[in-house]
């Protein structure tokens, strides 16, 4: 009640412990909550974003992880306010507790490197908080084992769809997307390289769901035949490169059309 009086300017008719028993009356109780209705958050106040997180790499997918090895991730809550990042690891049942080391990377505000080391086989689940809060998707399910077909590399069995690798009405400037699922491909993670027409690397995003799904997302700059390479596990899938071809932008009212007239007059 403090803080609403302090940052969305809702003035303190009643006293917690009034809400909390029944000293207060329905109509004393809604007339203080009306006023949360047209409210507006105050700048400066401490407003927090956990839905705003993002958590990726190997240690929430758990794509290439093996018993023994560091099972490294990130956690990116720059955009998420002022607030603390929490991850903790639940072992397989009956397994020794898993240590989590973690801290910022002083780069940019809000981004988090950190890594655990899986010791046995098995599922362990990665929570990840935000001001006690999970953050999107959390907490993540990760099955470490140590061999047999699970841990097996298939390029052929990445799955790939979305117009950033077919060029289907995209133009110049235009969002191109794809999406990449390797799910079923083993323990390895996607490569991707984009080569414009004259040749240049072509930046792009990669959104990552944690769960063996990437999100890719590109731009053209301009048209022309561009080339997008997407390996696996040190391999190229069965397509890749594969051909884009981006067309130019037409401005139909520019066109111009002469002669009619006299065609007009033949015959």
């Amino acid at each position: 009640m403090d803080l609403a009086e302090t940052w969305l300017g809702v003035p303190k008719l009643l006293a917690p412990e009034d809400m909390a028993s029944t000293s207060a009356d329905d109509l004393s109780n809604m007339t203080y909550l009306s006023g949360f209705l047209d409210c507006k958050v105050k700048e400066g106040a401490p407003v927090v974003y956990p839905n705003r997180a993002i958590a990726r790499g190997p240690g929430v997918s758990g794509v290439g992880l093996l018993p023994g090895k560091p099972a490294t991730f990130e956690i990116d809550a720059s955009k998420c306010g002022a607030g603390d990042v929490v991850v903790t690891v639940d072992g397989p049942e009956g397994s020794d507790p898993v240590k989590v080391e973690y801290s910022a990377t002083g780069d940019t505000p809000g981004i988090y490197t950190g890594s655990y080391h899986p010791k046995d086989e098995g599922e362990y689940v990665v929570n990840v908080t935000f001001c006690g809060v999970d953050v999107p998707k959390a907490p993540f399910t990760v099955k470490i084992y140590n061999d047999g077909p699970r841990n097996k590399v298939d390029p052929k069995k990445v799955k790939v769809e979305g117009p950033g690798l077919t060029g289907d009405d995209i133009l110049p400037e235009e969002n191109a997307w794809f999406k990449i699922n390797y799910t079923e491909a083993g323990p390895a993670e996607p490569k991707v390289e984009i080569v414009g027409p004259d040749s240049q690397p072509i930046s792009f995003n990669v959104e990552q769901d944690g769960k063996g799904e990437q999100y890719v997302s590109y731009k053209p700059p301009k048209f022309g035949m561009y080339n997008v390479a997407i390996n696996f596990g040190g391999m190229p899938l069965p397509n890749s490169p594969y051909k884009v071809k981006i067309s130019p932008k037409v401005d139909a009212s520019k066109v111009k059309i002469a002669g009619l007239a006299q065609l007009g007059r033949i015959g």
